[in-house]
């Protein structure tokens, strides 16, 4: 006698045309992408197939300024002629734009030294408008050219093309505060930290960094050191810098420089005195918040 053992007879049943009743036959693997956090995940998939994409977020509207041809998912940035700003930063030495790193040394008329990284904040940004009514935008912005992602930022939701910009370099003193800032994208409490040694010596203020302009400068004797350029709040007073409107034709784009030599110049400012350690500083404190005063432009 012939023995159909059951699994037999039910792979037999899968050729009938009975089987959709009797017995399920979708035993074969279904290969996909079976990373949830894929771009295109397939939750009937059983067999990863190794195809998983990785979400690239970006503005996906081809008509949009802020393209991104490499972005397969929307973030929203979009900028549209008439309704957002997109806001370019660059970084220059004069004339020069800044190879960040510690390898090109620019020579001044008070220093040489090189850039490795600017960190800075810009807040109580306001937005003019050809109609003349004024925008307060409710957030600060942060760049750190550690970070290509900050060079390139976009206001959006606007009533129209923008005519002029003004914001304060740092923070007021009612906005800097202790661990104020901690949820903020960019890794920026990490970075601008500026801790008070919990309340008990005034020179450490607390709050955060207005700005970390980092790199090595050269002696008179050609040795190299290290410098670090920190500029926030010292001894309780408040060294912000606000800078009125800069005005420019109605655009949706515009650039702002920083012109890193202005804040060694006029008055002098010598790293050679302060390379270091000058967050306590009043002295070099009060230096950078005169010479920054025409450290910014836009176009």
């Amino acid at each position: 006698m012939i023995s159909i053992t059951k699994n037999t007879f039910l792979r037999f049943l899968c050729f009938t045309t009975l089987s959709l009743a009797i017995y399920s036959c979708s035993e074969d693997p279904i290969p996909g992408c079976m990373d949830e956090d894929a771009v295109n995940y397939t939750d009937t998939a059983t067999e990863d197939d190794g195809s998983c994409i990785d979400v690239v977020e970006g503005c996906t509207d081809t008509e949009a300024l802020n393209y991104d041809v490499n972005a397969n998912t929307d973030d929203g940035s979009c900028c549209n002629v008439g309704s957002c700003l997109e806001l370019n930063f660059r970084h220059m030495l004069d004339q020069a734009e800044i190879v960040f790193g510690n390898e090109e040394f620019y020579a001044t008329a008070v220093n040489t030294y090189s850039v490795r990284r600017i960190l800075y904040v810009l807040s109580d940004i306001t937005l003019y408008f050809e109609n003349n009514n004024p925008m307060a935008i409710d957030d600060f912005i942060f760049i750190n050219t550690d970070d290509i992602s900050t060079l390139k930022q976009t206001i959006n939701n606007l009533p129209g093309l923008c005519v002029g910009i003004s914001f304060r370099f740092g923070f007021s003193a009612e906005d800097n505060g202790d661990n104020v800032y901690l949820d903020v994208a960019n890794q920026f409490h990490n970075n601008m930290l500026w801790p008070n040694s919990n309340g008990v010596n005034i020179a450490n203020q607390g709050g955060y960094h207005y700005m970390k302009l980092e790199g090595k400068y050269v002696d008179a004797s050609s040795n190299t050191y290290t410098y670090n350029t920190h500029t926030g709040p010292s001894h309780g007073q408040d060294f912000s810098i606000i800078y009125s409107a800069f005005n420019f034709s109605p655009t949706s784009s515009i650039i702002i420089n920083m012109n890193a030599n202005n804040w060694y110049n006029d008055p002098e400012y010598d790293m050679t005195i302060f390379g270091n350690t000058i967050m306590s500083d009043l002295t070099a404190q009060d230096l950078l918040q005169q010479n920054g005063l025409d450290v910014f432009s836009v176009e």
